[in-house]
């Protein structure tokens, strides 16, 4: 229900829905995720990092990574965002990493060439 009303742009609700699947299930990545991505929208930046960070510590995946460095280069944390990005690089070293996520934290950054 959450994702469904994250992608209706019910932002708010959508963090509550996630927050009421996390108090069942505190390790379930998808709300963690919904409550970062609405956060994003939110502008509630150091909300949305500390959603992103949680789910990562739940069982990270690449898309997550990408998520976290978008939400740390549009807050301005330019550094984080680049660590971030170079992280994916090193990924992409070792097994399938999608441009696309790449993408992401490059467009976060203002960095249109690299995407």
């Amino acid at each position: 229900m959450a994702l469904i009303l994250y992608f209706a742009r019910r932002y708010d609700q959508a963090i509550a829905e996630a927050r009421k699947t996390l108090e069942m299930d505190p390790n379930y990545i998808l709300a963690h995720r919904v409550i970062g991505k609405a956060s994003v929208e939110k502008r509630l930046y150091d909300q949305a990092i500390a959603a992103f960070h949680q789910a990562i510590a739940l069982g990270g995946s690449p898309l997550l990574k990408a998520e976290l460095g978008h939400a740390y280069a549009i807050s301005g944390q330019r550094d984080e965002a680049m660590k971030i990005l170079h992280e994916l690089v090193d990924l992409s070293m070792r097994g399938y990493v999608a441009s696309f996520h790449r993408a992401i934290v490059h467009v976060g950054l203002c960095e249109r060439d690299h995407t």
